[in-house]
């Protein structure tokens, strides 16, 4: 199937450019502490978010719908708070700790993408009757991973 194909080929490219981006960052031994620390804090919350819900997926099959909604508003709350943030605070202590609140709450929220995304993913599969799109199910997984990644750096460099 050509359109399957070029699905694939459209992820790797964008996995490349991605990595791409980041990769001086992994080979800075000036980061090398916060990159292995961000890493294994954002790979024990995807596990632990993943296995939550391996544990009660009812709870979460059963929330679905109203908690998606909810980390959908709560996330543009978010970015409304930090576009007001960066455009109207002038004072650069109070830009800070607002920015440091605003990632903890990221993290949080993302967590959460997680374990919802893994219960998507689970109604997925007991849906899917022929190939299934894993590039476009697994963006979701990947740019929770990214955010909770990028924010949990962030915080780890400001401290």
């Amino acid at each position: 199937n050509k359109k399957f194909k070029s699905i694939h080929v459209f992820w790797l490219l964008f996995l490349f450019l991605i990595s791409s981006g980041v990769y001086p960052y992994f080979k800075s031994l000036e980061y090398k502490d916060i990159i292995e620390d961000s890493i294994l804090i954002t790979s024990s919350i995807f596990a632990v978010m993943s296995a939550i819900v391996f544990m009660f997926p009812d709870f979460f099959d059963k929330t679905y719908n109203f908690m998606t909604t909810g980390l959908l508003v709560s996330l543009l709350i978010i970015i409304i708070f930090e576009l007001s943030n960066a455009f109207f605070n002038r004072n650069l202590n109070s830009l800070i700790k607002n920015f440091k609140m605003t990632s903890y709450a990221v993290v949080v929220l993302f967590t959460l993408f997680v374990s919802y995304d893994t219960q998507r993913m689970i109604m997925l599969k007991e849906m899917c009757s022929s190939l299934p799109n894993y590039p476009k199910f697994s963006l979701d997984f990947f740019l929770d991973i990214l955010n909770i990644f990028k924010r949990i750096v962030l915080l780890k460099s400001l401290d």
